[in-house]
């Protein structure tokens, strides 16, 4: 099992045929158009957000795509798009390494926009609900 962050953008262009078919199933099933595939590409190259991901065997285990956010009295990574193969499985070899990876990254908190479903899976790792996401058009 491999683990690693792409902050080269060689790196990103690399992995990112196999990124894309797991990031795809996000933006289909789970977003509200936000963003896409696409965007996710691109916004990783501009550095406004990171991707992280676990391979095994050549294969893409997990990917995960985040920002940060600077709040006044803390830091926060902002999970843009989490997506995998037996998801809970890898969550729970990742979720360790992400959140030391967080921190000594600078952020304090780790935060999702995510579907019930997830926030159940997430619930597992020691998230809690701390707000409602309401949209209006």
């Amino acid at each position: 099992m491999q683990i690693c962050f792409l902050v080269d953008p060689s790196e990103l262009d690399t992995h990112f045929t196999s990124l894309a078919l797991l990031f795809e199933r996000v933006v289909r099933k789970a977003t509200q158009g936000e963003f896409d595939v696409d965007d996710l590409y691109r916004l990783t190259q501009q550095g406004h957000i990171t991707v992280g991901m676990i391979e095994q065997e050549g294969e893409v285990q997990l990917a995960v795509a985040f920002e940060f956010i600077a709040y006044p009295r803390w830091t926060a990574v902002n999970i843009l798009a989490l997506a995998g193969r037996d998801l809970a499985e890898a969550i729970a070899e990742f979720g360790d390494i992400f959140k030391a990876w967080c921190r000594t990254a600078g952020a304090q908190r780790i935060q999702a926009s995510c579907s019930p479903a997830i926030a159940r899976l997430l619930r597992r790792y020691g998230f809690t609900l701390a707000y409602q996401s309401m949209h209006c058009q």
